[in-house]
């Protein structure tokens, strides 16, 4: 792989900072895009977020050079069951790809989805960040090149991974703060509406409280195995999946 030179890490650099610190999600979204193209040259970008519904859904799209996003929202909306890559978001765990690296050219040229999105967009190669936190989809980056320009380097791949993590961790604080205020008395109302027994409530706490495993384990003296199992039918019998679901669900119940 090529030596990073010291203009590129100065530029990661002021990404990581400006991921971090911008107050405003949908502007520091943009933000991002357009200070990642002075990084790695693309034709369009978009960075969208996951719906948090439990579903393959994705909303809020952001763009550069991409048009309208309602119109670039709906378009790809019709053709998510024919994409792909779509597995990757349910992998639960932030990866950065380029599409090459799934299939082979020719399969991949072939592709209803190529044919039918890329081609009429004049895109022939794209790379993506997929992000996750605590085994939580977030939302996905792609970048894409038009036809007639390379594909995306090893090199550049390498630094567009250098900022999955911050990204990830920066959308999975937003979930906390826009779900913090009210939380412990909307938890007490949650295990009385779902009949909680005492020991899943305590769970449900400190597991909203970001609380390790390992302290959990030694705060409540139960074995990982009984740990595990509380959790389980915690969520079963919120008929949710994980944690995100958990906040869905306590916003959409009104109870903070």
């Amino acid at each position: 792989m090529e030596y990073i030179e010291k203009n590129e890490l100065g530029i990661i650099s002021r990404i990581i900072y400006m991921i971090h610190t911008m107050e405003d999600l949908d502007e520091m979204r943009l933000a991002f895009l357009k200070l990642l193209q002075v990084l790695i040259p693309y034709g369009i970008a978009t960075f969208v977020l996951s719906s948090n519904t439990g579903e393959y859904k994705l909303e809020r799209p952001v763009t550069v050079n991409g048009g309208d996003v309602e119109i670039l929202s709906n378009y790809l909306e019709r053709f998510k069951h024919d994409d792909y890559s779509r597995w990757i978001f349910f992998a639960k765990e932030s990866m950065t790809y380029r599409e090459t690296d799934l299939l082979s050219e020719e399969t991949r040229t072939n592709t209803k989805f190529f044919k039918e999105v890329y081609s009429g967009a004049n895109i022939h190669y794209s790379a993506q960040i997929s992000l996750a936190h605590r085994e939580e989809f977030l939302g996905v980056v792609s970048i894409y090149r038009m036809k007639g320009t390379p594909d995306f380097s090893d090199k550049e791949m390498y630094m567009l991974d250098q900022l999955k993590n911050h990204l990830s961790f920066r959308l999975y604080k937003e979930i906390e703060k826009n779900y913090g205020e009210g939380m412990a008395a909307s938890v007490e109302m949650l295990a009385a509406e779902y009949g909680l027994t005492h020991r899943e409530n305590e769970i449900l706490k400190l597991l909203l409280a970001e609380v390790p495993t390992e302290e959990i384990i030694e705060k409540l003296c139960i074995s990982l195995h009984t740990l595990k199992k509380h959790k389980s039918n915690l969520y079963k019998k919120l008929h949710i999946s994980g944690k995100w679901e958990l906040y869905k669900l306590l916003h959409s119940c009104k109870f903070f």
